[in-house]
């Protein structure tokens, strides 16, 4: 137990991390916030493998889900049927969508939750965690599509990366990456860093995007891994600080993540004040999971209050340390939290708007973790958290 919860401060250490200087002016949301379409990606989990899931998704103005299509890296495709979100003032989501694989009969409709989840304050990006009725287990993140005009130079300029790799069954890592795209054939380069295998290397290759801020690239790792990236998937927000993808590699492995596009050297790190919501997908060589919580953090970036929640109802409490955050928008840091372990933050980036941020790290025993941080608004409590959603009985998801 106590290992678990070394493994879920890291993570939650992370999902509170402030970006945005105070004083900030409060976003209120609202149901019809959710109209229109969007791009979903699931780091899904059975527990003792991991793989993507991408597809779009359209809601109505009332919340509710019209339909959609998914497909799963295995190949597998299929539709969203329906579903129901509800977001409160705050932007914070939960609701239930049901979806139909092809090859299925018709009435073999399988489902899925919406535990808990956020909307940013931009509001064309979403983080959560989704439980389905199976027992499997999503880090997912919803990017708006279609709600912007987008040029391809606005994917030019320096991006950091944080991803989850695996290979479908018991290889996970994390890694990261510090990538200056460019726009033509090997315009783009970066360096690289596997977390837990210690390894570094190069990318170098093409990136390209659309009109409608999709994004596609083909990369050629070099260094202490050789492989071929090749995009599955991937959705620019509107603010054209972030972009959500999922790649195919060569030698089999899949990667889901997230890039951000920092900020120059205009960070301080008072920045780091406020309360952050996290979601976080945590994983060892037997299993994968997921939890999510909050931390506020002062002017100073130190802990302030915090606590954390995972899929199977552990809950814990941070209990001191704090983050730094660099003029460049680079963020380590160490929490600590109630059972007596130590989360320490390995690598991490806030983006140009600095309400978003993405890390990698480990607490140590092979646990490698992958999340997401979006900053809730100001005044923002967070007494309880709301309990995952079960569904009920119906035909289990695969």
């Amino acid at each position: 137990m106590k290992n678990f919860l070394s493994r879920s401060i890291f993570l939650f250490f992370f999902c509170c991390i402030s970006f945005s200087s105070p004083p900030a002016q409060a976003v209120d949301f609202f149901p019809s916030d959710l109209a229109g379409d969007w791009s979903g990606y699931f780091l899904e989990s059975t527990g003792d493998s991991s793989y993507w899931i991408s597809g779009v998704m359209s809601i109505d103005l009332q919340g509710t889900v019209t339909g959609g299509t998914w497909v799963a890296a295995s190949g597998a495709t299929g539709t969203f049927v329906d579903g129901s979100l509800v977001m409160d003032k705050g932007g914070v989501l939960t609701g239930t969508i049901r979806t139909h694989e092809e090859g299925d009969p018709p009435m073999e409709i399988k489902g899925m939750a919406l535990s808990h989840g956020k909307m940013n304050q931009g509001k064309d990006l979403v983080h959560g965690v989704v439980l389905k009725n199976n027992g499997n287990m999503d880090l997912v993140t919803f990017v708006r599509k279609g709600g912007a005009s987008y040029e391809e130079s606005d994917i030019v300029g320096d991006w950091f990366g944080f991803f989850h790799s695996t290979d479908g069954e018991d290889a996970r890592d994390c890694w990261t990456v510090d990538m200056g795209i460019g726009l033509g054939e090997g315009a783009s380069s970066g360096t690289w860093n596997f977390l837990l295998a210690a390894g570094s290397g190069s990318l170098n290759g093409k990136f390209a995007m659309n009109s409608t801020g999709s994004v596609g690239y083909e990369l050629l790792s070099s260094g202490d891994d050789s492989s071929t990236l090749f995009a599955a998937g991937g959705q620019m927000a509107e603010s054209k600080t972030a972009f959500a993808t999922i790649d195919g590699r060569s030698d089999s492995s899949l990667d889901f993540g997230l890039y951000l596009k920092t900020g120059g050297s205009g960070y301080q790190v008072m920045d780091l004040q406020g309360t952050w919501a996290g979601y976080i997908f945590q994983s060892t060589a037997d299993m994968a999971y997921w939890v999510y919580g909050a931390i506020r953090l002062d002017a100073n970036g130190q802990f302030v209050w915090g606590r954390w929640e995972a899929v199977d109802g552990t809950e814990g409490r941070f209990t001191g340390g704090g983050l730094v955050l660099s003029q460049e928008g680079l963020v380590t840091g160490s929490l600590s939290t109630s059972d007596g372990g130590v989360f320490n933050v390995m690598s991490g980036a806030m983006d140009a708007g600095k309400s978003m941020m993405a890390t990698v790290g480990s607490p140590g025993q092979g646990i490698a973790d992958l999340a997401f941080f979006l900053k809730m608004e100001p005044g923002f409590t967070w007494p309880a958290f709301p309990w995952p959603i079960f569904l009920p009985s119906m035909t289990q998801n695969r």
